[in-house]
């Protein structure tokens, strides 16, 4: 067993970078730093690269299980890859175009750990992130379609074949936390003539149960004064 792994001089810049080496390679690599230009250069271009990687996403934490296990795929990677080449020295300009495959592989890695947070909740490796997802209704009016679209916390109702309310009425959206009576909204809609309706469900939906509609007098009513015509589970 080697007790004193060695660094590998410009090979290991990126995995190095990315956080892939294992904690007594990268003590080494650090060693090796003090006493290399070339991989000081190397290091200092390659971090502004690697920085800007999770710009373009937002930031969330990756499940740790999922995080461990991806990194321990690098890490075996990296490994594999200084046992196959022996180390060696040469004059150099750092170039991005041959980055090595174990670091353009990490790179990936990161990119995929930073947006899990736009995904992970359909994967199930994370059911405290955003979701998106169209929801149907438990109950419509015959000949009427509708589905609750949730992104990132946020709901859109999306009505098809839905007759117009009746004069001097127009729909309005609720919603329903637990026991507690429905919440008004100030979401309120008249169908258009072949029956379609879009229409944001205001507010946060954080806690929301069911979101319902009614037919309620033009301008909205405090509470509901017809049964639910349209009712979502959340």
């Amino acid at each position: 067993m080697n007790m004193h792994p060695q660094a590998a001089c410009g090979e290991d810049v990126a995995p190095y970078a990315l956080g892939a080496l294992e904690p007594e390679h990268a003590r080494a690599f650090e060693r090796h730093l003090a006493e290399c230009e070339l991989c000081t250069a190397d290091l200092a271009t390659l971090r502004p690269a690697i920085a800007a990687l999770p710009a373009s996403a937002e930031q969330v934490d990756p499940p740790p299980h999922l995080k461990k296990r991806i990194m321990a795929i690098v890490e075996s990677e990296a490994k594999a890859r200084r046992a196959a080449e022996a180390p060696h020295r040469r004059e150099r300009r750092f170039d991005f175009r041959f980055l090595a495959p174990v670091a353009t592989a990490a790179a990936a890695v990161l990119i995929a750990i930073v947006m899990i947070g736009g995904n992970g909740g359909n994967g199930g490796d994370d059911p405290g992130a955003p979701v998106k997802a169209n929801i149907p209704a438990k109950a419509v009016p015959a000949g009427t379609t509708a589905e609750l679209r949730m992104d990132d916390g946020r709901g859109t109702l999306i009505v098809t074949g839905m007759k117009a309310p009746s004069k001097d009425h127009v729909y309005q959206v609720w919603k329903k936390r637990g026991s507690a009576a429905p919440e008004p909204t100030d979401a309120l809609f008249t169908p258009t003539k072949d029956g379609h309706a879009s229409v944001a469900v205001p507010g946060d939906m954080e806690g929301v149960d069911q979101v319902l509609v009614s037919t309620e007098p033009v301008g909205g009513s405090p509470h509901p004064t017809t049964a639910a015509k349209i009712v979502f589970e959340t």
